[in-house]
């Protein structure tokens, strides 16, 4: 019930409806859903390896008008349990791989990633860029330098990086502390939904800073009372 409220404030707030979320893994799918709007961006239900994402927004139009071509294996293993089958990897440029983790064939991962860069409204774009410590799928390609290098980064578009860990000289970085005692924050999915406890999204999608403010912190009050209530066990129940 009162997720639905929140999406309901959520969607009055944010003013803007071209906008592209550029992200390293799956966490702008759930944005757009919330929004109600269609995918306008192809960063959906894939992941990049932290130092190809870093590359790929030097220079973000010129990497996403390049051509997506698929190889066979990736450059770097990427070796986890949670990987059951093998997928689809596409590279742009020659240099940035593209992991379509949740995607079974190449032509699915070319259709649904030329149908929503289609969706760009080149002639006035609006790119959001996010990036986060989540690093579970591939460890040994992460380097807590990388979010230094991340909030370093001189680009024309609003950005944003979720840590597990306080970074307080780092403008760009917002500390998800249920995720302190991990390596990294939640996957793209979960990470979304807890950020909005440290995060105001759509003060950041409507050019602010993403500063938590008097209504943002009201509802995530509201919400947690409610929570309280609902999941209080009735009499009789707990013995």
């Amino acid at each position: 019930m009162f997720s639905q409220i929140r999406k309901s404030i959520f969607q009055r707030r944010v003013k803007l409806r071209n906008l592209t979320i550029i992200t390293n893994n799956c966490w702008g799918a759930t944005l757009y859903s919330d929004l109600n709007l269609p995918y306008q961006s192809p960063f959906v239900g894939l992941f990049i390896l932290p130092d190809d994402y870093l590359k790929l927004l030097e220079n973000i139009p010129k990497y996403l008008q390049s051509p997506l071509v698929f190889v066979d294996q990736p450059s770097r293993p990427i070796i986890s349990n949670q990987i059951k089958k093998k997928y689809p990897i596409g590279v742009l440029n020659k240099t940035v791989e593209i992991h379509f983790l949740h995607y079974s064939t190449i032509d699915e991962a070319r259709t649904k990633w030329h149908r929503r860069l289609e969706r760009i409204d080149w002639h006035d774009p609006h790119f959001f860029v996010k990036f986060c410590d989540y690093a579970e799928l591939y460890p040994q390609y992460f380097d807590p330098q990388q979010i230094e290098q991340f909030d370093q980064l001189t680009i024309p578009y609003p950005k944003v990086c979720f840590t597990a860990r306080p970074y307080p000289h780092l403008q760009s970085t917002v500390w998800i502390k249920e995720c302190q005692h991990q390596a990294g924050v939640y996957n793209g999915v979960k990470l979304y939904r807890v950020c909005d406890q440290y995060f105001d999204l759509a003060d950041w999608l409507n050019g602010g800073s993403g500063q938590l403010g008097y209504l943002s912190q009201s509802v995530n009050f509201v919400e947690r009372i409610l929570r309280q209530i609902l999941q209080k066990p009735k009499i009789g129940e707990g013995d």
